[in-house]
């Protein structure tokens, strides 16, 4: 099981199937029925664990949860044909990403566009702000934020989801950036940013 996990999937009863499944560049994303409804699982294979580690590990941040915040249900290994897979449950949004949902519009008007921004950026607000307190929230920054990595809600609003380039501002003002130093998708690169790693 994995850490910051209270219980297993695979206790919970979750059957996942492949209808409406997505791939991305380090996963799989399957759809799943959960005793409590619909969820989204990514399936990780085993090489990708440090990914798997990472989201873990920004989803179990303090106060991370928030409307505009993917919501994070558990995560778990599992065995399929040999190989070590590593799934995260998460809330599943049907609608799918903001780039899926854009192809098949052929428009979008005013109020629609500021639905989408100001929740997207709702989320981002609160990834990138830090409380302070006995347990605060400390400041995370997405690292590759693009229409993939925002999902529509069923309301029309946005979240913020795949956390696993993020990088996180600790207490003491140290950044934490993980074990993985892979950044971002390389068109969406800030100018200062090496496009190849020593």
């Amino acid at each position: 099981m994995a850490a910051g996990c209270q219980t297993s999937p695979r206790s919970w009863g979750l059957l996942c199937y492949a209808v409406g499944s997505g791939k991305g560049k380090y996963c799989e994303v399957w759809h799943g029925k959960w005793k409590w409804g619909k969820v989204a699982v990514k399936i990780f294979p085993s090489r990708e664990e440090l990914q798997w580690r990472r989201e873990i590990e920004i989803y179990n941040t303090a106060f991370l949860q928030h409307e505009n915040v993917l919501a994070y249900m558990g995560s778990d290994l599992a065995s399929e044909g040999g190989c070590t897979q590593y799934w995260l449950v998460m809330q599943l949004h049907e609608a799918g990403s903001l780039y899926d949902h854009l192809q098949q519009v052929d428009s979008v008007d005013a109020e629609r566009l500021f639905c989408i921004v100001g929740t997207s950026l709702a989320g981002l607000l609160h990834l990138h702000t830090r409380f302070c307190g006995i347990q605060g929230k400390l400041a995370i920054a997405h690292r590759d934020l693009k229409s993939r990595n925002i999902l529509v809600k069923a309301s029309g609003d946005c979240c913020i989801a795949d956390f696993g380039l993020s990088l996180v501002q600790k207490a003491d003002g140290t950044l934490d950036v993980g074990d993985n130093l892979i950044v971002g998708t390389k068109r969406c690169f800030g100018a200062g940013l090496p496009l190849s790693l020593p």
